[in-house]
C-alpha cells in the first residue's frame, strides 16, 4: 500500500433485513463490489493508471471461494482483496473518521477503499 499516495474511502448502505435475508445481504455485497470496480474504471478514464480497489470482508463473487480449495480464481480481473487481509482494522478506521461501523438489523453498510497514485 506504500506505493499509493492517496485514497478514497467509499461506503454503501442498503435497507434490508440483515438477519432474515441472506440472499439479499450477499447481493448487496456483490453490488458494492461492482461499484468499486466502476469507480476504478472511472478513475482510469480520468487518466489515472495506478489504482487499487479494496473491499471490507470477503470478495463474494463466488459462492465458495476457490482459494479455499486451491483452484484458480475464475474472476482474477474482478476479484479484490479485503482491507482486513492487509491488516487494516476497518472498525477502528471508520470510528476515527466518524463513519458508520455499527451492525444494524435493518440495513447493511459496506466499506471499501480506492487507492491511487498520480503519475
Amino acid at each position: 500500500m506504500k506505493e499509493f499516495q492517496r485514497g478514497v474511502l467509499v461506503q454503501y448502505s442498503k435497507t434490508l433485513d440483515v438477519t432474515g435475508d441472506e440472499k439479499g445481504l450477499l447481493q448487496a455485497m456483490v453490488e458494492f463490489h461492482n461499484m468499486i470496480l466502476k469507480f476504478e474504471d472511472r478513475m482510469r478514464d480520468q487518466g489515472l493508471k495506478h489504482i487499487w480497489g479494496l473491499i471490507a470482508g470477503t470478495c463474494g463473487l463466488c459462492d465458495d471461494c476457490k482459494a479455499q480449495t486451491g483452484e484458480p480464481c475464475p474472476y482474477p480481473d474482478r476479484a479484490r482483496n479485503s482491507m482486513e487481509s492487509l491488516a487494516v482494522n476497518v472498525v477502528v478506521l471508520l470510528e476515527k473518521l466518524g463513519l458508520d461501523c455499527e451492525l444494524h438489523q435493518d440495513r447493511v453498510t459496506a466499506s471499501g477503499f480506492i487507492l491511487f497514485r498520480e503519475e
